[in-house]
């Protein structure tokens, strides 16, 4: 696959203020530095972990890796895992930790030519019905010590290709949230679903994990959290 447009080097991990990365993630950079087979020169991919459960098959890993690996580092991060009777079809990709230093790349290889037609080949394979199940896409992440959870469950090829698309907008909102420290307390996890009528991902809830164990919803309008009233509290109560 032949890369179209990303981050350049200009984008240093230097710039870590939120203002300096909002503002250059969004530019259209272009790709310089890829030898002939497409591999980035001169600067560090991110590491990103593929996952399909074996209702897949191990050729279209494969595929998949091949599109993604002009832009990530792959290397001994792809998996084929035993698929579990009480969930659909399953594929996850792992971005791992989310910062300052690489965000600016990660957005800026979401927002590229080479993403749009990545996006179109991994749609073409992971949307196809599997046991008459409709597969689970599964995008992960930790940002400001909260891991994220970004899930589109879907078998339109168009519908699955425009959640790759509109990624970018989960990954922005939540590294705005991050970075007004405007998320739960860790250590947590926040689940947000692909909302294929509006285009967008919403934040379904957040669950406090450890002793001040709890689930908390999103206003998006007011911006603030709040706690969802438990079983067990109103048992108590």
């Amino acid at each position: 696959m032949k890369p179209g447009t990303v981050l350049s080097a200009g984008l240093s991990s230097q710039r870590s203020s939120w203002c300096s990365l909002r503002r250059n993630a969004g530019q259209d950079f272009s790709f310089d530095g890829y030898n002939a087979s497409g591999v980035l020169i001169g600067m560090e991919r991110l590491k990103l972990s593929i996952a399909l459960d074996d209702r897949f098959e191990e050729g279209e890993l494969q595929r998949i890796a091949e599109a993604l690996g002009g832009a990530f580092d792959l290397k001994n991060r792809t998996y084929m895992l035993k698929a579990s009777e009480e969930s659909p079809p399953t594929a996850v990709f792992s971005f791992g930790e989310i910062t300052g230093e690489n965000i600016p790349y990660l957005l800026g290889v979401i927002r590229s030519d080479y993403w749009k037609k990545a996006r179109k080949e991994i749609s073409r394979i992971l949307a196809r019905r599997r046991d008459g199940e409709a597969p689970l896409v599964s995008f992960e992440c930790s940002i400001g010590g909260v891991k994220a959870n970004m899930r589109c469950r879907t078998s339109d090829q168009r519908s699955l290709e425009a959640a790759f698309e509109h990624l970018y907008s989960a990954l922005d909102s939540l590294w705005t949230l991050a970075h007004n420290k405007n998320l739960p307390r860790s250590p947590s996890q926040i689940y947000l679903g692909y909302n294929e009528a509006s285009k967008k991902y919403r934040i379904d809830r957040a669950v406090v994990l450890g002793t001040d164990f709890g689930e908390y919803e999103f206003d998006e309008k007011g911006g603030k959290w709040s706690k969802i009233a438990s079983r067990q509290s109103d048992q108590r109560a």
